[in-house]
């Protein structure tokens, strides 16, 4: 729907579960995870045109395009990790082993690399992946592992990450801050 107001626009349809969906870098498109064709995939809908198109063979979800548009980053289902592929086809390549299983929204892509739910470290921590180095560092120790099927979101200017935090008896938003 419009962000000042309006009818909001039904984007997929038919008797299938599309859900977990994130818009492209340019904002035309919407990756989302659908079951469609009989089994979990990552599909893609060129919002302007044409009926949604798999993206994968086996499961995606959770899907993002690298800043400069090469690859398209996603997790799985049921699997640790996280994958990238060319954003115009190919065969996806596994790049790291976190986030965990069930944390598959706890990461995002930025030009500063790939932050995400780090479970290897002593304490649960934000870690920040640059592609490139394949090289990880430490961004934010976290006082407590957040809830399950929840996410995070980065601040625009990379200082801060937000995530879900399950504590006392509800959930509440935490930010994580990087030392710069």
């Amino acid at each position: 729907m419009p962000a000042g107001a309006g009818a909001p626009k039904q984007l997929t349809f038919g008797e299938v579960n599309d859900i977990v969906p994130r818009w492209s870098a340019d904002g035309r498109s919407l990756y989302f995870r659908s079951n469609r064709g009989g089994r979990w995939q990552l599909w893609k809908l060129v919002t302007a045109s044409g009926p949604p198109q798999p993206v994968t063979s086996d499961d995606g979800m959770a899907a993002q395009e690298s800043p400069d548009g090469q690859w398209l980053y996603f997790a799985r289902g049921g699997e640790s990790g996280l994958w990238r592929m060319p954003r115009s086809g190919g065969e996806p390549v596994r790049i790291l082993d976190q986030p965990t299983a069930n944390y598959w929204a706890y990461w995002t892509v930025s030009r500063n690399g790939i932050y995400f739910l780090d479970r290897r470290q002593p304490t649960p921590a934000i870690s920040i992946y640059d592609p490139a180095s394949s090289k990880t560092s430490l961004f934010a120790k976290l006082a407590r592992l957040p809830p399950l099927y929840s996410g995070l979101t980065l601040l625009h200017d990379g200082r801060g990450v937000l995530i879900s935090d399950k504590h006392d008896a509800g959930s509440h938003i935490s930010l994580a801050q990087g030392v710069f």
